[in-house]
């Protein structure tokens, strides 16, 4: 137990870690120090084993290990070793991440403990980027986190904060309805309000529209499961529901008071039309100056549909194809070669259709295993469940037009929403 508490304090101050030199980048520094202390506790957790004598059950493990295995058969055929071995060490410390949670966790109290301590990392996170965003001007808070975007806090660009920053909305909202501590409840409270307004302040587009969709797919859900169970619905049931909702919406139309108080004191002239003409921008044109990038990497793909161009190898080749099916007026430097801006289509270039069945089969699962939790009678496991489908919805909107997936630590914390449905769903089948 003290493994595991040690385990989840590591986790959350991760997120916290941020290079103070301008030089280097935060992304690089949580990977240099996240991969090895991971590889340290999943060593610690193998000479623990033999006094358990016994591994945790999951049905991810197969796809799982078989894309890491395809990813390592891929080395066979890739140019640049030094790319490939990158990812190879990223993919290896997310399924360490996995297996040490679902061996370690042992009750929903230990699920609760870790979330709870990254959900306070993202309160910490939220609070240094609105530091940096109303007080953008100071040299001192300016400089003291490397930063490119602002707010950066302490992932050193906005649009990496905003990939942490959706996963955990959809926990601490979830949380707010699902636990009735007083104490915990105004803790999820504190961290759901300034997690909201960093997300507002943040201006970035597909942060926005990952909530966006997660709240219109938690809204289907509470419609379609009061339709269908009525007074054996979830919502139904929820402990002091009008409590928690007045708690809600107190949250945020304080929310909303502090903005406006904020943006008037600090002179941030952030209003509802700047935000109106922000989504508006939401279009195909917008996004032309990455759509090339897609073009030009589908052609890749049906050069190598089957097997792929090798693990990490998506931006040795991508010179090949630049312009192949459109102008790219944005792959111009050694920089931005390293990126695609669409996980989708850069892991399937990578590893081919065969390395992406096991990643759909891993999908496949997970939907699956939530499913059959839902229609359990576990009623704690059930919301929790809908607050950790929210949340990777957010990172598959996310990797639509980003890279989280290259960005480390939201993949951890992927890992570990996987391994906590794991273990639920072993739970609630016992």
């Amino acid at each position: 137990m003290f493994l595991f508490k040690l385990f989840a304090v590591f986790i959350s101050l991760l997120a916290l870690m941020s290079p103070i030199i301008n030089e280097y980048s935060p992304i690089s520094l949580k990977s240099a120090i996240g991969a090895p202390f991971i590889a340290i506790f999943f060593v610690v957790w193998l000479y623990q084993l033999p006094k358990k004598n016994c591994i945790s059950s999951s049905n991810l493990y197969f796809p799982i290990i078989g894309f890491y295995l395809w990813a390592i058969i891929s080395l066979f055929w890739v140019v640049n070793y030094f790319f490939a071995t990158v990812m190879l060490l990223q993919f290896l410390s997310y399924i360490l991440t996995f297996v040490i949670v679902v061996n370690f966790i042992s009750s929903m109290k230990d699920i609760n403990f870790l979330l709870f301590s990254v959900l306070f990392s993202s309160f910490v996170v939220s609070v240094i980027g609105l530091i940096q965003f109303y007080f953008s001007d100071n040299e001192f808070i300016k400089n003291f986190f490397t930063q490119g975007a602002v707010p950066g806090s302490t992932f050193g660009n906005k649009n990496f904060t905003m990939h942490f920053i959706v996963m955990m909305i959809p926990l601490a909202l979830v949380g707010l309805f699902n636990e009735n501590s007083k104490k915990i409840l105004f803790f999820l409270s504190i961290v759901l309000f300034f997690d909201l307004w960093i997300w507002i302040v943040s201006f970035t587009r597909a942060a926005w529209l990952a909530v966006f969709t997660q709240i219109v797919l938690l809204l289907l859900f509470i419609i379609i499961d009061r339709l269908k169970n009525k007074e054996r619905s979830m919502i139904s049931n929820i402990y002091n529901i009008k409590q928690k909702i007045i708690a809600f919406f107190s949250v945020i139309s304080l929310l909303f008071f502090f903005v406006q108080i904020a943006n008037q004191q600090l002179n941030k002239n952030i209003d509802s039309t700047m935000i109106v003409n922000k989504i508006e921008t939401i279009t195909v044109e917008s996004g032309s100056t990455r759509i090339p990038g897609w073009l030009n990497t589908i052609e890749m793909i049906k050069d190598y549909p089957i097997i792929g161009v090798g693990v990490g190898q998506w931006p040795i080749y991508y010179p090949l194809y630049n312009d192949r099916a459109a102008l790219d007026t944005i792959f111009t430097d050694v920089e931005t070669f390293r990126h695609l801006h669409n996980d989708y289509l850069e892991m399937l270039a990578n590893f081919g259709i065969f390395g992406y069945m096991f990643l759909l089969w891993i999908f496949a699962i997970f939907v699956s295993m939530t499913f059959k939790i839902l229609k359990s009678n576990y009623l704690y496991e059930k919301i929790y469940v809908v607050g950790i489908t929210l949340s990777l919805q957010g990172f598959l909107v996310e990797s639509f037009f980003s890279f989280p997936v290259k960005a480390y630590y939201p993949v951890l914390i992927v890992a570990i929403l996987l391994a906590a449905t794991s273990y639920i769903y072993n739970h609630v089948n016992e």
